[in-house]
């Protein structure tokens, strides 16, 4: 999806970076794509209120922490994780001379802080911080937390957060220019004129073989996914969302059923199945429908 959606960034210099979305079910998706167009140049933005544990910037200052509470002095992983923020994630390209020169720079920062009396701690420790934030409206809310603490409660917290921090998240309050990611949920009532849209998440094992009612609200939750797109809409799903073998594999029942609507045969590369005839009510009739009225969509229907 990342490299299609760079193909189509070259394609034409005058596409808006605004005018692209990227909707799918989950958070961990957007993140798993958001890291991949970071790998191609591409910046994005989450629509979303996003885990302050999946940003790389708040990663490394917990990392920081970590690396003025250990008793460590040479280099490590977290000496790398912050010297890759600090250098916008340029520094694996850098030459190992200075790759060396930068952790240095770190691990001495590091010392300055541990043998700083008590009060000017605070001070640098939040000085690195607005370093590695480079701006970042969610490294600059994590910061606000510390205001009346002293400084071992920041190390503290620091380190807490590794541990029981995963449920915290934060909505950014102003957008930058950037692919807009976004889940199925938050994307209601929004459009773009470009949605490349990931099915792989819909299908999750109980909810389709328990609950038909629960399989119906995500035939309705699809329905508004494949519906945000102005112009070009592009759907991506795996085949099958479980299982190791033939046998107890689960397929992804609504990207077989994205290929019916549109005439197409559904075949797994890995197995040979077959094609069921019967259609599954309103659902094919919204992708019949689309395919009728709205013939200038693009369906992409991968693996």
């Amino acid at each position: 999806m990342a490299r299609d959606i760079k193909a189509l960034i070259d394609s034409d210099e005058t596409i808006d970076l605004n005018d692209i979305a990227v909707i799918a079910f989950s958070k961990s998706e957007l993140q798993s794509v958001a890291d991949k167009l970071t790998e191609l140049g591409i910046p994005s933005k989450f629509g979303a209120p996003e885990k302050l544990v999946d940003n790389n910037r708040i990663q490394a200052v917990l990392k920081f922490a970590h690396l003025v509470y250990s008793d460590v002095d040479s280099f490590n992983n977290d000496t790398l994780v912050v010297a890759n923020a600090l250098y916008d994630g340029d520094i694996i390209e850098a030459d190992s001379d200075v790759i060396i020169e930068k952790l240095t720079e770190i691990n001495e920062y590091v010392k300055k802080i541990r043998e700083s009396h008590d009060a000017d701690k605070k001070k640098l420790f939040i000085k690195m911080m607005k370093s590695i934030a480079h701006g970042d409206e969610a490294v600059l809310n994590f910061e606000e937390k510390f205001k009346d603490m002293e400084f071992e409660e920041i190390i503290k917290y620091c380190d807490d957060f590794e541990v029981f921090g995963d449920n915290m998240q934060f909505k950014r309050s102003t957008l930058g220019d950037g692919v807009m990611l976004i889940t199925a949920h938050s994307s209601k009532g929004l459009e773009w004129k470009y949605v490349f849209g990931s099915i792989t998440g819909f299908h999750k094992k109980t909810a389709i073989q328990i609950n038909h009612r629960k399989t119906e609200e995500l035939r309705r939750l699809l329905f508004v996914l494949i519906t945000r797109a102005r112009d070009v809409l592009k759907l991506y799903g795996q085949y099958a969302v479980s299982g190791s073998s033939h046998k107890d594999r689960v397929y992804n029942k609504f990207l077989k059923e994205c290929y019916e609507a549109l005439d197409q045969t559904y075949a797994p590369l890995f197995s040979k199945i077959k094609r069921l005839d019967k259609k599954t009510g309103f659902f094919a009739c919204f992708f019949i429908f689309l395919k009728i009225k709205h013939t200038n969509y693009v369906f992409k229907l991968m693996t």
